[in-house]
């Protein structure tokens, strides 16, 4: 696989993306686990947006091919959450530019830490996160709504 970096610029969420955003996530949870989760991706606005917390999305021109949700959970904790990119465009650095970007929001604003919750079956993804400085910290099932869900990660920002 190519694992060539393309230029994307990463855009803060604005409506007219938010069918992107149901389908990137939809695309990847069935891709992964077989089937769609019915969750808070259809009214990204009212669940993710108007509660503190932020989407961005990859854009390859006018095509948006990656996205990833920031979940305000208090003002020193976000969770990372809903990151997705194209299959056609894995591999290619994608969800580390919007990691990090994520990040960054995130920093901005003076939050302590940062955490994602996915699946010791990602193990691409799991090292990918440890090569970014996420650790692994205690799982609760009780945190996630998406089955299969068995990780937690963190990362301090300060």
């Amino acid at each position: 696989m190519e694992t060539t970096a393309l230029i994307v610029d990463i855009v803060d969420y604005v409506p007219e993306y938010r069918d992107d955003f149901t389908r990137l996530n939809a695309e990847w949870m069935t891709s992964f686990f077989g089937k769609q989760l019915d969750d808070h991706l259809d009214n990204p606005e009212e669940t993710i947006i108007n509660q503190g917390g932020f989407i961005l999305f990859a854009k390859l021109g006018d095509e948006v091919i990656g996205t990833c949700a920031i979940l305000k959970e208090n003002n020193k904790l976000y969770e990372i959450a809903d990151m997705a990119v194209a299959p056609q465009y894995r591999g290619k650095h994608i969800g580390k530019r919007l990691l990090s970007a994520a990040v960054d929001k995130v920093r901005k604003t003076g939050a302590r830490q940062v955490y994602l919750i996915t699946s010791s079956k990602l193990t691409v993804s799991l090292e990918f996160f440890r090569t970014y400085g996420f650790k692994e910290t205690g799982f609760d099932a009780e945190m996630s709504v998406y089955e299969g869900s068995d990780v937690k990660m963190s990362l301090n920002l300060k």
